[in-house]
C-alpha cells in the first residue's frame, strides 16, 4: 500500500513540479460568492473537476447535483474534466452517472483520453509496461503492454512505461521501476499527473507523485497527460466547439478544489477559473494563505458549487 501525504507535503511538492507545468497570468483579485447558480448569468459553459467538485472517494458532494440540475435548466453546457486514469471511458462515465450527475457520456473527459491521443505519435510495435491493476481495461490504450507487478524482468524488457493507477501500486514495485531506468533510459508516460487525490480522511499518493519521485531519482523527463497541461484541455475546447459552436473563453469556467491543476490549467486555456474550498484539496484551511503561498489566484472562490 503507497503512503499518504499532507495538505503541507502534497503543496511542497506541487510548488517543487512547477517547472513541469504551463505558467499563465492570474488576476489580481478573487471575488467570493457561495454559489455557482449565483453567477450564472456570467457563463455558458462549466468544466467541473471530479474529485473535490463532485465527489469525495466514493461519496457525492451534497448539492452538487442539485447544482448541476438548476444549470442545465438554464442551458448552461457541463462537462466533468477528470485527472482519474484508472477507468476506461465507459467505466469513467459510469462512476460520474452513479454519483447521481446527469453527465452527456462524451461530456465526461479524462485524462486517460488524452493519453491515448499521446500514444499514437510512438510506435505501434512498442511494448508498455503499465502502473494499473487488472480492472483497468488496458486493452482500450490500444497498445502492446504488460501489466507492472512483482516480476523484476517485466521492467526490464519493455520500451516505456505508463503510469495510470496506484491501485495496488507499492513501494518495492517503484523500486523496481526505478531500478529498471538506471539500467537504461525509456519514456514514463503520466496517465494522471495529481500528486494526490482527496478522500473521506486522507489525501492518497497518485501516479504523478511517483512521478515526481522517479525524475528526481533519475533526473528523466516525465510526459504528463491531464491537468494542467494543455493536450486534455484542448479536447475540452473542440467539445465545447461540437456543441456549442463559438464560445468566449472568458466565458468558460475551469471549477476544481486544486491550485496547481485545475487553476493554473484552467487559467493556461484562457478561462474563467472557480476554486472550490469545502471538501477537496483545500478543506479545513484558509485557502488564502496558499494562493498567496503560490501566486495561483482563482477569478472567484467559493465553499462548494
Amino acid at each position: 500500500m503507497t503512503r499518504s501525504l499532507s495538505l503541507h507535503e502534497a503543496f511542497s511538492l506541487y510548488e517543487k513540479a512547477r517547472c513541469f507545468m504551463p505558467k499563465p497570468e492570474f488576476p489580481v483579485a478573487t471575488r467570493q460568492v457561495q454559489h455557482l447558480v449565483e453567477i450564472a448569468d456570467e457563463f455558458d459553459v462549466a468544466v467541473l473537476d471530479s474529485f473535490g467538485v463532485l465527489n469525495v472517494g466514493d461519496a457525492a458532494i451534497p448539492g452538487a447535483a442539485e447544482t448541476i440540475g438548476i444549470l442545465r435548466s438554464r442551458n448552461k453546457h457541463i462537462i466533468v474534466l477528470t485527472n482519474g486514469a484508472t477507468l476506461d471511458q465507459p467505466g469513467a462515465v459510469a462512476k460520474v452517472r452513479g454519483f447521481g450527475f446527469d453527465i452527456d457520456s462524451q461530456d465526461v473527459i479524462s485524462s486517460r483520453s488524452a493519453l491515448e491521443a499521446g500514444l499514437k505519435t510512438y510506435s505501434p510495435d512498442m511494448l508498455w509496461g503499465i502502473m494499473a491493476p487488472e480492472h483497468a481495461n488496458c486493452q482500450t490504450l490500444g497498445v502492446n503492454f504488460e501489466l507492472l507487478h512483482d516480476d523484476p524482468e517485466t521492467y526490464l524488457k519493455v520500451d516505456g512505461f505508463i503510469l495510470l493507477s496506484t491501485h495496488d501500486w507499492s513501494l518495492d514495485r517503484q523500486e523496481k521501476l526505478q531500478a529498471s531506468l538506471a539500467f537504461y533510459a525509456r519514456p514514463i508516460l503520466v496517465g494522471n499527473p495529481d500528486l494526490v487525490a482527496p478522500r473521506e480522511t486522507y489525501m492518497s499518493t497518485e501516479p504523478g507523485y511517483f512521478a515526481w519521485l522517479l525524475h528526481e531519482a533519475t533526473g528523466l523527463e516525465i510526459l504528463n497527460f491531464g491537468k494542467p497541461h494543455a493536450d486534455v484541455f484542448e479536447q475540452a475546447k473542440r467539445r465545447i466547439r461540437e456543441v456549442c459552436g463559438s464560445v468566449e473563453a472568458e466565458r468558460i469556467l475551469m471549477v476544481g478544489d486544486s491550485l496547481h491543476t485545475d487553476i493554473l490549467g484552467g487559467a493556461s486555456a484562457g478561462f474563467k477559473t472557480v476554486l472550490t474550498t469545502q471538501d477537496g484539496f483545500l478543506s479545513g484551511v484558509d485557502a488564502h494563505d496558499y494562493i498567496q503561498l503560490s501566486g495561483i489566484r482563482p477569478d472567484i472562490m467559493l465553499p462548494r458549487i
